[in-house]
């Protein structure tokens, strides 16, 4: 049938011309998995056995050295490289304390530190030699980090692996001079065990809003051991019996939830202006305008400088992107990370500044990430202005994690979900808030078509983006080759009669 729309000849030209590009596709993909980044992805789920471990001078392979995936294990480690406190391990450390560990304890570990002052009981003064719940040794140390302590506010650090607990095991023995005293040989032994052991699982991770809808449904099925299994609590007397035996536990109301999807997420208000007469306080403890601020493309997070949940994640995802994009802080972007915690003080936002700022290993001018705290009632307005809903519980917060990227006349133009970000899309995102350019949250076509590049400050086509629009030009050539044809051509004599 298509000998009545293109001759041989003409036809033999057509398939040709698809072959040529079909090839020159091919090519190109390959090129683009291969080489440029982001088209593969090395973290896709693999099996249930632990990674194969490369025979290195020790034997073993060093799991920060590998690209471990989700749901996957991550080989043993030799006890004798983190059992020693190598300079490595002690700087490893050192970061890791000055995140997670100073705001509450001090930089000296003399249980001073700011975000500390209102927690009872009071953090622990590591520098003293008493009063340590399991111990100072190393395996005692390490058994608190793992383990945590109840009712106190030190929570288990099993988000850490093995290597990085103990890389804080032995900056928190530094910070005490005191004798630690001698391993015991069998928790030593045992400790060694435990590293020698099956490799580490990388947790799964699941969105907020997931998270959400989860600790909606606990609340409502009831919380605790009460509620579930009808133990009693401490003090309460035993149901007393009746004529058949014991009473049967009864049944108690689930409690309404503390919260629900609705009071806690974001509501997008794309296109719109924040509100940049409002004063924050700086680091300083000065006043500040938002409008003062915000003169350059904005990523706003909105935090608070006690969470012992999201917001460490988060915070620490901002410090691996802005180590990673090409695009220029302080001209082609910068981050203003709001606490709406009317309790957070300047001090406590001058630490968290530092020690975040100590964390970005390129040049960072300090002034392209601050730190501000308010008054409830102007964080609660900047919040509402954005989007973002959160609920107080207790001493804490329940809500969301996001960036959201401010232009510099004050509009909202882009959401950037969870605790990861791609470096790509920060130097996207800044590119349109430059233009006051409001974008959905899943991104148009120039977004995933085009790169930047941070020198030109402009777009440039990448080798995907080839790829795909030859592909989409061969087929229309070839639609509108035989539409064309099948209406130009006239049947000749022959065919007539």
């Amino acid at each position: 049938m298509i000998e009545r729309y293109v001759t041989p000849a003409e036809f033999r030209r057509l398939v040709s011309a698809l072959l040529v590009v079909a090839v020159f596709i091919s090519i190109a993909a390959l090129f683009a998995f291969l080489v440029v980044p982001g088209t593969r992805n090395v973290n896709e789920p693999g099996g249930d056995t632990a990674v194969a471990a490369v025979q290195g001078e020790t034997g073993w392979l060093d799991p920060t050295e590998y690209p471990a995936a989700a749901r996957q294990l991550i080989p043993p480690v030799d006890p004798k490289t983190v059992l020693t406190p190598t300079p490595e391990l002690l700087a490893r450390g050192q970061a890791l304390y000055s995140q997670t560990c100073a705001p509450c304890h001090g930089a000296e570990g003399r249980g001073n530190g700011a975000a500390g002052a209102n927690l009872r009981p009071a953090p622990r003064n590591l520098t003293a030699k008493d009063g340590w719940k399991n111990g100072t040794r190393i395996e005692d140390i390490f058994k608190t980090l793992e383990a945590g302590i109840k009712g106190s506010a030190m929570v288990p650090y099993d988000y850490l692996s093995k290597k990085d607990r103990m890389a804080l095991v032995h900056v928190v023995q530094s910070l005490g001079k005191f004798d630690h005293g001698a391993s015991d040989p069998k928790a030593r032994e045992a400790l060694e065990r435990v590293f020698e052991a099956a490799g580490e699982e990388i947790p799964n991770r699941i969105p907020v809003s997931r998270a959400i809808e989860l600790l909606v449904k606990e609340a409502r099925d009831g919380a605790g051991p009460r509620a579930d299994r009808g133990e009693k609590g401490p003090g309460e007397p035993e149901p007393e019996a009746g004529p058949g035996g014991p009473a049967e536990p009864q049944e108690t109301a689930a409690p309404p939830p503390a919260f629900t999807a609705q009071e806690v997420g974001i509501d997008e208000k794309l296109g719109r202006t924040i509100p940049l007469d409002l004063i924050l306080r700086d680091e300083d403890g000065n006043p500040v305008s938002l409008r003062s601020l915000i003169d350059k493309p904005t990523l706003l997070t909105l935090n608070y400088f006690r969470c012992a949940g999201i917001c460490t994640p988060q915070l620490n995802a901002v410090v691996d992107v802005a180590n990673r994009t090409d695009a220029v802080p302080g001209r082609d972007f910068q981050i203003l990370t709001v606490s709406f915690d009317e309790r957070d003080t300047p001090e406590i936002a001058a630490e968290k500044r530092t020690n975040y700022l100590a964390e970005i290993k390129r040049p960072f001018p300090p002034s392209a990430w601050r730190f501000l705290t308010g008054d409830a009632a102007t964080t609660r307005t900047l919040a509402d202005a954005v989007g973002f809903r959160f609920k107080r519980m207790g001493d804490d917060f329940v809500h969301a994690a996001a960036i959201i990227v401010i232009g510099p006349k004050g509009t909202v133009t882009r959401y950037m979900y969870g605790v990861t970000y791609v470096p790509a899309d920060v130097q996207m995102a800044a590119l349109e808030a430059s233009r006051n350019e409001a974008r959905p949250t899943i991104a148009k076509f120039l977004s995933v078509c085009f790169g930047y590049d941070p020198q030109g400050r402009r777009l440039v086509l990448t080798v995907t983006s080839v790829a795909a629009t030859v592909t989409v030009v061969a087929a229309v050539i070839f639609v509108v080759f035989i539409s064309r044809k099948g209406r130009g051509r006239q049947p000749g004599p022959e065919e007539r009669a």
